[in-house]
């Protein structure tokens, strides 16, 4: 067996981050709900890097936080996720009828109403990465319940 000090080789471990509960793809961290705060986020997520959020470039270190579409988490090896908040297109971490006229607008390809990055990927509700007429009605029912 060969000499090792343990925790040798540790700073060169690769970064990784999982979860069973959200989608993590591209850089996007998928299929969080309304009202998720940053404890709540950090307790369904597997990583071996520290996690730093972010909104608007600014840290957020109060835990109680709600996430938001557009939030941001960096990882020890300066990987940055942006957090996508079902159905948050609006950026504000609520979901209200601002967000319920975006995603119709957005959907009948109104001129100056067409979502992009983040808040395009909050409009797909059903997760199948294209905004088609079953986000829209999955919208309006989340909406009501709310």
């Amino acid at each position: 067996p060969e000499d090792v000090t343990p925790g040798e080789g540790e700073e060169n471990k690769p970064v990784e981050i999982f979860s069973k509960v959200y989608i993590i793809k591209e850089n996007y961290i998928y299929k969080i709900n309304e009202k998720t705060t940053i404890k709540e986020f950090k307790s369904k997520i597997e990583t071996n890097s520290e996690i730093v959020f972010l909104d608007n470039g600014k840290e957020i270190t109060d835990e109680n936080s709600i996430i938001k579409t557009g939030m941001k988490i960096k990882l020890s090896d300066e990987t940055v996720y942006d957090l996508i908040e079902r159905g948050d297109l609006n950026c504000d971490g609520k979901i209200t009828l601002t967000d319920v006229s975006k995603i119709i607008l957005h959907y009948n390809e109104n001129n100056g109403f067409i979502l992009t990055g983040a808040q395009e990927k909050a409009s797909d509700m059903n997760l199948d990465y294209k905004t088609t007429l079953t986000d829209v009605s999955q919208m309006l029912v989340l909406y009501n319940s709310l």
